[in-house]
């Protein structure tokens, strides 16, 4: 019974990686925006990254995405995970989180879920921080 409960959670977590989660629904991921949208491939919305990297500029936000990587999770799991932050501020930053669509909650269940750009804001976070440890070693 644990071995089916694992494959089923093993299932759906990879579900959540592909499928793009974002304040509009639920949609599966094919591709850059610009390729759907039709816009030009070097435009960039300054105003949207700035917004989203404000988001990321806060550490226990980061640490919330970090949490999420390995799918979803309620926030009584996430105060669990995350015990140096309280119950308020958490709830802060996910509510920050969710404007700039680095996250989402299921309106039905409730559950935390990471959407693609998050995922994406995630790994630039991680690559920014290998990056300035491997200059500080030189």
């Amino acid at each position: 019974d644990d071995v089916m409960q694992g494959v089923a959670e093993g299932v759906h977590g990879e579900l959540e990686k592909s499928i793009f989660i974002g304040p509009g629904g639920c949609r599966m991921w094919r591709g850059h925006r610009h390729e759907r949208e039709g816009e030009e491939e070097g435009k960039i919305d300054f105003g949207q990254a700035a917004k989203a990297m404000s988001a990321l500029g806060q550490e226990h936000r980061l640490k919330v995405l970090d949490a999420l990587m390995s799918g979803g999770k309620y926030i009584n799991e996430l105060q669990e995970e995350l015990k140096d932050i309280t119950t308020s501020t958490l709830s802060s930053h996910l509510d920050v989180l969710e404007e700039v669509g680095l996250v989402v909650q299921e309106k039905v269940r409730g559950r935390y879920l990471i959407t693609m750009p998050g995922r994406t804001a995630y790994q630039m976070a991680r690559q920014v921080s290998r990056f300035l440890e491997a200059g500080e070693d030189e």
